[in-house]
């Protein structure tokens, strides 16, 4: 009698266990599984905003002058043209600075450039001013130089604008320096001639 109890006790401490093995299997299963979603839920930038602000410009900096001024042309049509969120409109000109050498970053500060620019932009708005497409010049007509010791190139970029129905083209200068192996942003317009030691064409 005593083994026959002995025996159904053994049976349902078996039956628990096994209850109890079945439960962590299931629950080390659904960690698992959640991890996995996590993992094809992690969210692909779709729009413009999004795809310029994801940009790792530590690691993919742009190799050439004209990659430098294709994006920061892509970053002005992006935050003049479209409407951005405060957080959006901080992250973009925080990239767009990533492209100014260390002595234009000085001397625009992020607040500075936020300031200006969220003016500017608002204007563009109020007149329905808008940039329909940019251009950069080729590589055979950049001008290069070397001032106070440092490589620069001048390019020649146009924006082609849309105000309400009219249409116009803003031509500028870009001024680019040589800054730890990337081309940064020094200026734009016209340099200084007079601290040009060499000029040569590349």
């Amino acid at each position: 009698m005593e083994s026959g109890r002995k025996k159904k006790r053994n049976l349902v401490a078996f039956i628990i266990i096994m209850c109890l093995l079945a439960l962590g299997a299931l629950a080390i299963y659904y960690q698992y599984m959640k991890r996995q979603q996590l993992r094809e839920s992690v969210y692909t930038p779709t729009t413009e905003a999004e795809k310029l602000i994801a940009k790792d410009l530590d690691k993919g900096y742009p190799e050439t002058p004209k990659e430098v001024l294709k994006l920061f042309s892509r970053f002005n049509q992006c935050i003049y043209n479209k409407k951005l969120d405060d957080d959006e409109f901080a992250s973009l000109v925080g990239q767009l600075q990533k492209l100014y050498c260390e002595d234009l970053k000085k001397k625009n500060s992020l607040e500075k450039m936020e300031s200006v620019i969220k003016a500017d932009a608002d204007k563009y708005r109020k007149e329905s001013r808008k940039i329909v497409n940019y251009t950069i010049d080729e590589e055979k007509n950049y001008e290069y130089k070397t001032i106070d010791g440092s490589e620069t190139v001048y390019v020649k970029y146009s924006y082609f604008m849309r105000e309400g129905t009219k249409y116009s083209t803003w031509n500028q200068r870009a001024v680019l320096v040589k800054e730890n192996d990337v081309w940064k942003i020094l200026g734009f317009g016209s340099a200084p001639a007079k601290s040009a030691i060499t000029s040569k064409s590349k």
